[in-house]
């Protein structure tokens, strides 16, 4: 596996506007279990293939108010995979797709360090569309929310508690579609893409203690649930996880973490820079 990867958060003078924006290149060989949560509980469709993934995602914003900001967004996915051991869990689907959205978001954030928050507030929406005028193949959108909050309950503990939901309308492709632990910070211990739909509800708490000096540690839950349509979610089918970790501070309020997660499958680790959320 190869990975390069580049993310930032830009505040620009007196704070009125905002650049935040995420790159990623990588290849590496992963697993691919089809689509839906039947299909990612059955382990005898574990599908081996190979892939390079190029993600840019830019966002611009505005701020209207007190916390509040108003944005522009922008998404290319590009994947390339070959050599899939099942090609027909992709439903017909092809094994390179490349997506390209634009859309709008509105973000309330109070927190007081967006990489590690003690206190505060965060809500956004986001709105994206990836339509057949912009090159590609499959016409889509996605409306996604998201609302985390921040509490100090005692000396060097804090209290963070987050809930999440991508929906997604029109012709998804396989490459976007919501995944349950995508990105390293959600619903940890379960392996990225095993189960993903069209949508995704999920919820996580965190209690982060300091311990001493660069040292602490965390206790963390979840849940999950991914479906095509609300008709079709069901409580048995939803992914619960917990677990530990160790954070070290390697520079002020900014941390290395490395997460224990119990899952429905198997325990799993994590290892990452940043708080999860």
């Amino acid at each position: 596996m190869l990975a390069v990867g580049l993310r930032g958060n830009n505040f620009l003078p007196r704070d009125r506007f905002r650049l935040d924006y995420l790159f990623m290149l990588s290849t590496n060989p992963t697993d691919f279990w089809g689509v839906g949560f039947d299909n990612g509980a059955n382990n005898d469709n574990r599908s081996s293939y190979g892939s390079v993934v190029m993600r840019f995602k830019p966002d611009f914003f505005w701020r209207v108010g007190k916390g509040f900001a108003l944005g522009l967004t922008g998404m290319v996915n590009w994947v390339n995979s070959y050599d899939h051991e099942r090609p027909e869990l992709l439903d017909g689907q092809a094994e390179s797709l490349a997506s390209v959205g634009l859309g709008l978001n509105l973000t309330y954030d109070t927190r007081d360090f967006v990489l590690n928050a003690y206190r505060g507030q965060y809500v956004r929406l986001e709105q994206t569309f990836y339509p057949h005028a912009f090159g590609n193949d499959l016409a889509f959108s996605q409306t996604e929310l998201t609302a985390s909050t921040y509490h100090q309950v005692w000396r060097g503990g804090v209290l963070a508690i987050e809930a999440h939901g991508l929906l997604s309308q029109g012709d998804v492709p396989w490459t976007m579609m919501a995944q349950v632990a995508q990105g390293g910070g959600r619903i940890r211990g379960y392996y990225t893409g095993r189960y993903r739909d069209r949508n995704i509800l999920e919820a996580q708490m965190e209690l982060r203690q300091r311990v001493k000096g660069r040292h602490g540690v965390v206790v963390f839950a979840g849940m999950a649930n991914v479906f095509p349509d609300f008709r079709h979610i069901f409580l048995h089918q939803t992914l619960p996880n917990y677990g530990v970790g160790y954070r070290w501070e390697f520079k002020q309020r900014v941390n290395i973490r490395l997460d224990f997660g119990m899952t429905r499958d198997k325990p799993n680790v994590a290892f990452n820079i940043n708080e999860a959320f």
